[in-house]
């Protein structure tokens, strides 16, 4: 399992995703004025889609830039969890196959 985690193409998509959620939380800490636990934790809530409703952006420019960010990180992170499962696809066949 955690081979996967060396393959390339999950690197990059960490990388990525490391990223996004640190650009995602410097601007919302900038635009709402939040202190960075608050902006990671509406950042990475609002990546998974979870979106609790306890934080909301207040400003016009924070909800316009709060669409934008979510419709760039949504196929995102769809993206990553397929690239995930098919790589343990992958091994799952692989081990498969070397198996008597």
């Amino acid at each position: 399992m955690f081979k996967i985690i060396r393959h390339p193409d999950f690197k990059r998509l960490a990388l990525l995703a490391l990223i996004l959620i640190i650009l995602g939380t410097a601007i919302f800490m900038y635009l709402e004025g939040w202190e960075f636990v608050d902006a990671l934790y509406f950042t990475v809530t609002t990546i998974l889609t979870i979106g609790y409703g306890d934080l909301h952006v207040t400003r016009t420019i924070s909800k316009i830039v709060a669409i934008i960010f979510m419709l760039l990180v949504v196929p995102f992170v769809l993206g990553f969890i397929e690239l995930a499962a098919e790589l343990v696809h992958d091994r799952i066949l692989k081990d498969a196959k070397h198996k008597p």
